[in-house]
């Protein structure tokens, strides 16, 4: 039950932040002769809250209600098909079905009846325990899967370099290499081609060392994060590839 209570906070929050994402692509479109650094800083409001569980309460919300609290998820399947309805002529009974949390209803005066199982006494089914434990269980995957795929990228790199040469302070080249990177979060090393031409490397050094200055291999580092939670979010890998591409323009 844990995992499901997790899997629908997160649910809330890729919701949340897909609003978010939206309204950075259409601010987008408004400074593409501004700064890319303007676009590229948007993108934290979208960080922000794809990983803070915390929502601010206003009077005001684009979500509907029933998504923002959970209600649609607690949804009774099929019309009550299949469902038992208990009449309770002892309004005492009625009452402590109601405390036991059971959907409840007046039928008429005098008679009470909930919403149970087939067996007239367990709950009845719901997306929340039905549907949504297997949808948890799917998301797990989907994180652990992204994480191995991350994994098994920095094994490959670490081979590629491993042979690396020092160039300079911080800066290794590597025959293996094909692009520059950053590699590292606290001590961040650039690595470059070994094959690049000896007048363009300072110039990308230059570009290579303002990323670690401005903190981008970590904010990078923390999108793949919320990438990794909220993988089932379509417009999360849009917000991903945007702001990649935002860093590198501003």
């Amino acid at each position: 039950m844990m995992l499901t209570e997790l899997f629908s906070h997160v649910l809330h929050m890729s919701l949340t932040a897909t609003v978010v994402i939206v309204a950075v692509c259409l601010a987008r479109l408004f400074l593409k002769r501004a700064p890319k650094i303007y676009s590229y800083l948007l993108w934290a409001l979208v960080l922000f809250r794809l990983l803070c569980p915390v929502s601010l309460v206003t009077s005001f919300s684009v979500i509907p209600d029933s998504v923002s609290s959970g209600a649609i998820l607690t949804e009774w399947e099929d019309d009550y098909i299949g469902q038992t309805h208990t009449i309770y002529d002892n309004r005492s009974e009625y009452d402590a079905a109601v405390e036991a949390g059971r959907e409840t209803f007046l039928a008429e005066e005098g008679h009470y009846y909930v919403v149970t199982g087939s067996d007239g006494i367990s709950e009845p089914n719901t997306v929340e325990n039905t549907i949504m434990p297997v949808l948890s269980k799917i998301w797990v995957v989907g994180i652990l899967a992204l994480m191995l795929h991350s994994v098994l990228s920095y094994v490959r790199i670490r081979k590629q370099t491993r042979v690396a040469v020092p160039f300079r302070n911080g800066v290794y080249l590597a025959d293996d290499v094909t692009s520059p990177f950053v590699m590292g979060l606290f001590r961040p090393v650039i690595y470059l081609p070994g094959s690049l031409d000896a007048s363009e490397r300072k110039y990308i050094i230059a570009h290579e060392r303002h990323h670690i200055r401005r903190g981008d291999h970590i904010f990078k580092a923390l999108g793949f994060l919320a990438l990794s939670i909220h993988w089932f979010n379509p417009l999360v890998w849009l917000a991903f590839a945007l702001a990649s591409r935002d860093m590198e323009m501003s």
